[in-house]
Order: C-alpha cells, then sequence, then structure tokens
C-alpha cells in the first residue's frame, strides 16, 4: 500500500496554521480546519501496482493542471499522481511515484485556496502566527528557513521550511504562504527528510509555474 507521505502532518499544517486569535473567524477555521479532511486523506490512502523505477530521479515532461473554479493553473510531472478534490479548500495533490518497489512513502505537492474574511490582514502577521503554532504542535519541530519570496509571478509570498519527527521518521516541509485580494494560497511540500532536496528541483519549477487569477486561467 503506498499513501502520501505524512498526511498526518498535513493534517496538522491544516489545522494549526494559527491566525491571531482576533482575526480567528469560522471562515477562517473554515479554510485550515475542513469538516471533510479525515475523508480526503483516506481517500489519498490508496493501493497501486508495485513497480520498480530505480533510484534515480529522472525528469519527466511537464504537464499543464487548471482548476477554472479555484481560477489557479500549475505544470507538474507527467508521471506524477494528480488527486482532485472538491471538497472544502483541498484543490488537488500530486504525488510522486514510487522510486521502488519498497518505497511507500511517496513525495507529495498540495495546493489549497481558500477565502478570506477580509483584505486587511497582513501577510507576515499570518506567516508569524503560522511559526508559533507549528513550534507548539510538532514534535522535534526545527525552523529551517524563513524568508520573503513571491507566488504567481510577482505575487508578495513568505516561505518557511523545517524538520519535525513522526514516530522514526524525520520529515522535510516547506510552505508557500500568498494572499490575493480575498483569497489565500497554502502550498505544501513534504518529503523524507533524506529525500527532500533529491525532489526539490522539480518541486520549485512546479512552483515557479504556479498561477493564481486569471493568469490562471489564461496561458500567455
Amino acid at each position: 500500500m503506498y499513501h502520501i507521505l505524512s498526511y498526518q502532518s498535513q493534517i496538522i499544517i491544516i489545522a494549526i496554521f494559527l491566525f491571531p486569535a482576533v482575526l480567528m473567524t469560522p471562515l477562517l477555521m473554515d479554510f485550515f480546519i475542513p469538516s471533510s479532511l479525515t475523508s480526503i486523506m483516506a481517500e489519498i490512502i490508496t493501493t497501486i501496482p508495485s513497480q520498480d523505477n530505480g533510484t534515480t530521479i529522472t525528469t519527466s515532461p511537464f504537464l499543464t493542471y487548471k482548476n477554472p473554479t479555484s481560477r489557479i493553473r500549475i505544470q507538474y510531472p507527467s508521471d506524477w499522481e494528480k488527486l482532485e478534490f472538491n471538497q472544502r479548500n483541498v484543490v488537488v495533490i500530486f504525488r510522486s511515484p514510487p522510486e521502488n518497489s519498497s518505497d511507500t512513502k511517496l513525495e507529495n505537492l498540495l495546493i489549497q485556496v481558500g477565502n478570506l474574511p477580509s483584505q486587511n490582514i497582513p501577510l507576515n502577521e499570518i506567516a508569524s502566527a503560522n511559526i508559533n503554532a507549528l513550534n507548539q504542535s510538532l514534535i522535534d519541530f526545527e525552523l529551517i528557513e524563513l524568508n520573503a519570496t513571491t507566488l504567481s509571478g510577482n505575487n508578495p509570498a513568505h516561505k518557511v521550511v523545517y524538520t519535525n519527527r513522526e514516530g522514526k521518521d524525520e520529515r522535510k516541509t516547506m510552505q508557500v504562504l500568498s494572499i490575493k485580494e480575498d483569497k489565500v494560497y497554502l502550498i505544501t511540500y513534504t518529503a523524507e527528510a533524506s529525500r527532500y532536496d533529491r525532489y526539490l528541483p522539480t518541486i520549485q519549477k512546479m512552483i515557479d509555474s504556479f498561477r493564481t487569477g486569471d493568469s490562471g486561467i489564461i496561458e500567455v
């Protein structure tokens, strides 16, 4: 059985992406704690045929994924599995193919799009609150990187890279958070710590291709 790597961590990521209490409205809670998330994760745990792809990561042709409802567009490797959801704010998850027959934990990229109740919520305030919540909630949380970046061309964003432990496994995660008008976009990449860098060029290409709004629908 293959499963998305560290889906329990992703539940934590979504559930504890904490806003200041004064801003924790039902709409924001709805974004970070979709009631259907448990069933979504159950769908992700799926059995697929065993295969042996060796241990070398090769570059596959990229396809373009579009979601007119969420108004997003992103490129992804053609050999990665695409899992779409119409439930709340989880839009799509892309997961890597198994490297060999014993590879049961698959690297993945998760995209969420949600509504903000106000356009006056500072991005840096959200990012700071997120770090505090992750630090308090994850086992052996260690912040590796925190800096400003851009998403969807030149839209301001915050990038967070951290490690944590689940049982005997060390996970490494990157989050990119951005706000545009009344929407909040959260992209989360999760991998085994030992394999994080191996997939990072592919992940970075995916994130660099991400577009929202009109540019998410119309390719230029």
